[in-house]
């Protein structure tokens, strides 16, 4: 059995203590913009040459952008115009996450593939994995879909409550 879901990914969560933010005069908006004008791409600017069109662009310098401490330096402005460090206002938790986020359609899927047993048939396969369908790896929970080789066994399945995404080999 083989899936797409490789979760390997160096990530930070930030987490925003949201009634220490509000006494401050923090908004989770301000934490977003200020997070979005160091690591996005927040086009402040743009220069027009005869030709030609350049837009001036806001970000980290290349060092900063790589090492998740930084984030301890980063400053949010206040309602009233103070600076408030982020790490006062925002617990800042290394993670790990997707390498990859998959969709079918809209929404996020994982896939996985497996073959079946000589002598076995695709609807007893399916038939014994709905009856304990996998645990889900997101919190949100959404319907699942199988892509089978037979458009009634896509029916069968469809009303998994779960996020995975299953394809028969």
């Amino acid at each position: 059995m083989t899936s797409d879901l490789q979760i390997a990914k160096p990530q930070v969560t930030v987490e925003i203590d949201r009634n220490k933010a509000s006494a401050l005069g923090v908004s989770a908006q301000a934490i977003e913009a200020t997070l979005y004008d160091a690591y996005g791409q927040r086009q402040v600017s743009t220069i027009f040459a005869p030709t030609n069109q350049y837009w001036v662009v806001m970000e980290l310098q290349p060092r900063y952008q790589t090492d998740p401490s930084v984030l301890s330096l980063l400053y949010v402005r206040s309602a009233t115009g103070a600076l408030v460090p982020l790490n006062s206002v925002a617990t800042l938790k290394p993670t790990v996450g997707p390498l990859a986020i998959n969709h079918l359609g809209q929404l996020a899927a994982v896939t996985i593939s497996f073959d079946l047993r000589p002598g076995v048939a695709i609807g007893d396969a399916i038939r014994r994995s709905t009856r304990r369908p996998p645990r889900c790896a997101c919190r949100r929970r959404s319907p699942a879909s199988t892509r089978a080789p037979r458009r009634h066994f896509n029916r069968r399945c469809a009303g998994w409550a779960s996020c995975w995404c299953w394809r028969y080999s």
